[in-house]
């Protein structure tokens, strides 16, 4: 792959990476307020606490997000970005544009 299409890679993971930790920090946020409000009754209660767990269930989800994107970060560093983990094959450009935290080729995501 050339440094051109890298680099445009690379820039659009580190956009992906300050997103992410950007949702995270809101969410991260709303929870702390859903959990420091007072004088709840009981019906409060029980919606704060869901609200509380499904904010803490998408924290979670874009924690496992964030984790593939320093991971494909590293990979454009090591120089492994493009090569499937599991075949060692060449990954498609156009698969990588449309996910470009992916570790797999087509086939061998197919596959799983």
């Amino acid at each position: 792959m050339d440094r051109e299409t890298l680099e445009t890679f690379r820039r659009t993971l580190v956009q992906r990476q300050q997103s992410l930790l950007e949702q995270r920090r809101h969410a991260l946020a709303a929870e702390d307020d859903l959990l420091t409000e007072r004088e709840l009754d009981p019906e409060d209660t029980a919606a704060a606490g869901s609200a509380a767990a499904l904010l803490d269930s998408l924290g979670e989800t874009a924690r496992q997000k964030l984790l593939r994107v320093e991971a494909a970060l590293d990979r454009i560093r090591e120089g492994g970005y493009g090569s499937c983990a599991r075949c060692g094959d060449v990954i498609d450009r156009e698969r990588l544009r449309a996910v470009p935290d992916t570790d797999q080729c087509g086939g061998c995501a197919a596959a799983r």
